[in-house]
């Protein structure tokens, strides 16, 4: 959408409500669903949101009228004009040139002696001056970034230039960073995430062993900064489809189509299925650059009846491939703590997946669905196999997997706990304001 200024703000001290700026890398994005709840979750605690996104969402991420709505709404850092980086970078230099290299300073710290990680460092300072600057003007000066990649370097350098900005009596800036999982971990160095997480004001984690991962890297006093906050869904849009919908024998399969995701282990678990004898057969939901991996696979074990690949399918109706499925199956190598399995376990369907990083969080073996070993096409045949072929034991495994997404992971009880968090921030409440 264009990036349109808003009227100037009021310059009398007030008191508003506590005002966000939620900053991701792109927005709305089908993968990304799960921020639209949560930003509709503290909303409705009483938070005020604004979403800002670094590049603007593709036409193909925009398929349900919830997108539709987060799209028109989110503002964009990029492209970036001529008359915006006057705007946002040549008038505050003018006007605190001490402040500007100041942050410019800290932004190329960051990328150490790196040369395109220091050319990138000045992009991301020019790009949080121009987030400051949209913040300024909604009056919001609490930044929180989804991921800690790009959208937590931009709040940091963008709430560390307000604060060096700021008049006597206004409001501090603050921010804070949801980090997810192994994107992160696996570039830590690269995104400075321990020098992040000791510099928020905040961290959220998605799950315990986000937050593990974190504490290794920051001092004990840092600790109790990370809070644990887990994603979750609204349990009664995906609730249990009615006695009959389910096509026999059909494994689902949502997600990215990735390496990481299983996909191809599931195509081998398939085959594996189909020479004992069981008829089973799989859809693949999501889009990605392994699908003509997957597709070659697919026929070369002759299993073209078997497997169908949708691409990317929106909120609107992805709740149908749910109903006619008979169990569901996430055979990823590594991860955070996937939503689509909590789709799938709010949606009455057993779940096979792997015990990796946070999901043993979400399903316990034997209780709330089945882990596997990950990379093991023989023992996810065999779990498959005995939900396929014992509906009983199945049914047990879906009935126990909602209740516990009921209990732990309903959205309308952690946005609340999310907004809580963002009441204690320095910056979340504006107090005076000044056109800049």
């Amino acid at each position: 959408m264009p990036f349109v200024e808003p009227s100037a703000p009021r310059s009398d001290p007030v008191t508003d409500p506590a005002r966000v700026c939620y900053m991701m890398n792109r927005y709305p994005s089908v993968s990304h669903t799960f921020i639209q709840r949560e930003i509709d979750a503290v909303r409705a605690a009483g938070v005020e949101v604004v979403p800002v996104a670094l590049v603007r969402a593709a036409a193909t991420d925009v398929l349900s009228e919830a997108d539709r709505r987060a799209w028109e709404e989110t503002a964009t850092i990029r492209p970036v004009s001529v008359p915006r980086l006057w705007r946002a970078v040549v008038v505050p230099l003018l006007r605190h040139p001490g402040a500007f290299f100041a942050t410019l300073f800290q932004s190329l710290r960051a990328a150490r002696t790196d040369v395109r990680d220091g050319l990138w460092s000045v992009f991301y300072f020019v790009e949080a001056l121009i987030l400051w600057h949209h913040c300024e003007r909604n009056r919001v000066r609490h930044i929180h970034a989804h991921f800690a990649s790009a959208p937590s370097d931009l709040a940091w350098l963008a709430a560390a230039f307000g604060n060096r900005v700021r008049g006597d009596g206004e409001s501090p800036w603050s921010w804070s960073m949801t980090v997810h999982g192994w994107h992160e971990f696996v570039a830590e160095q690269k995104h400075s995430l321990g020098a992040k997480a000791a510099a928020a004001d905040f961290v959220i984690c998605i799950s315990e062993y986000t937050r593990s991962q974190l504490m290794r890297q920051v001092d004990p006093t840092v600790w109790p900064r990370l809070h644990v906050r887990h994603c979750g869904i609204d349990p009664d849009m995906f609730s249990p489809a009615n006695v009959g919908a389910a096509t026999p024998g059909n494994v689902l399969c949502v997600g990215r189509l990735d390496a990481e995701k299983g996909h191809l282990v599931l195509v081998d678990a398939l085959a594996a299925l189909r020479s004992r004898g069981v008829d089973a057969t799989a859809v693949f939901v999501g889009a990605g650059p392994l699908r003509p991996v997957i597709e070659e696979r697919i026929g070369a074990l002759g299993l073209g009846d078997a497997v169908h690949l949708t691409g990317a399918i929106g909120q609107d109706e992805i709740r149908d491939y749910y109903h006619h499925a008979s169990a569901f199956c996430l055979p990823t190598f590594i991860e955070g703590l996937p939503v689509v399995l909590m789709e799938a376990m709010a949606s009455g369907l057993p779940v096979v997946t792997t015990p990796v990083n946070g999901i043993p969080e979400l399903v316990q073996d034997g209780v709330t669905g089945l882990l596997v070993p990950p990379g093991r096409p023989d023992l996810l045949a065999d779990a498959l196999q005995r939900l396929l072929v014992e509906p009983a034991a199945g049914a047990n495994l879906a009935r126990a997997g909602r209740e516990r997404v009921i209990a732990e992971f309903d959205i309308r009880r952690i946005g609340p706990s999310i907004a809580a968090l963002f009441e204690t921030a320095p910056g979340a409440r504006v107090t005076a304001s000044t056109s800049r």
